[in-house]
């Protein structure tokens, strides 16, 4: 019952105007930077993995825009229950369109990957502007009641929806039908127990997924890679940059390598942008794993 309540008074919540959401952002950010100082370690000891030369400066103003982001990111998310549809397409502009309609004149399924820049949660925008069938994978929540909400909140804007240990099962499946758009948060870290590659990102040496990879190339998937700008406060750009229009003629890992690069440029770009709360090198070669060659 308890957790019906909590989902009932954040329902209300989201129906407060943008520029109301905002202030609490603000003070969620200050509350979270400096009085819980929510997983400051972790952002640290990132942060100066991936950026070792520089000054003390740039971490401090880093770690702080960071906190306002991911506020800001809570806070919009949160809205995307009760906006409207022309309210989200407003505010996220996607930047050359024309990759995705050249592909899907050519009738072709279409693998998104995407890292975890703010606001990934707006990535449903795609679905009220593309012909697409909209397609994202989902961990299930143990709790019922949640599990059914947050599904419910992701395919309001008739995106399908599918659990993670079904993906490639569903896609099997989706692909025999109208060309659809499958996107994929493609940054998490396997465990130690299913690595079998890694790369070097951000100058770090780096495990990664490649599962992904081997459904892209097993079913002749186009790849796309897209990178979530924000513009200004509640202003999101998304630029698609073709990686291949079929991944089934290129080499095991080509797609994962050029996905790590191109997410490595979008970081340097931005880098108060990355979910650095995440602990990305929690596993480390020669440590935790090492690969079979």
């Amino acid at each position: 019952m308890g957790t019906k309540w909590v989902f009932f008074i954040v329902r209300r919540f989201s129906k407060q105007p943008f520029r109301l959401l905002y202030r609490f952002s603000d003070f969620l950010s200050l509350l979270l930077r400096t009085v819980i100082r929510y997983r400051k370690t972790v952002i640290e000891h990132n942060l100066k993995l991936a950026f070792p030369n520089e000054s003390q400066t740039f971490y401090s103003r880093t770690r702080k825009g960071f906190y306002q982001n991911f506020s800001d990111f809570l806070v919009e998310s949160i809205k995307v229950q009760t906006a409207a549809d022309a309210d989200i397409r407003s505010r996220v502009e996607l930047r050359n369109p024309g990759v995705l309609h050249t592909l899907y004149t050519k009738k072709k399924h279409v693998m998104l990957l995407s890292g975890h820049l703010f606001n990934w949660e707006w990535y449903v925008a795609l679905a009220a502007q593309t012909d697409f069938e909209t397609h994202a994978v989902y961990k299930r929540l143990k709790n019922e009641f949640l599990d059914d909400a947050f599904r419910a909140i992701r395919s309001r804007y008739h995106t399908r929806v599918f659990p993670v240990e079904d993906t490639y099962k569903h896609m099997v499946e989706s692909v025999k039908g109208k060309p659809g758009l499958f996107l994929f948060l493609a940054d998490q870290s396997p465990h130690f127990s299913k690595i079998t590659h890694d790369l070097d990102f951000l100058g770090v040496r780096t495990p990664v997924f490649t599962g992904w990879d081997k459904m892209a190339r097993k079913l002749g998937m186009a790849v796309v890679y897209t990178a979530m700008k924000k513009c200004k406060r509640g202003k999101y750009q998304i630029e698609f940059q073709l990686i291949t229009e079929n991944a089934g003629l290129e080499s095991p890992h080509f797609i994962v390598n050029q996905f790590y690069k191109k997410l490595a440029e979008s970081i340097k770009s931005a880098p108060d942008n990355y979910l650095w709360s995440h602990k990305r090198w929690k596993y480390r070669f020669g440590e935790h794993y090492r690969l079979n060659v």
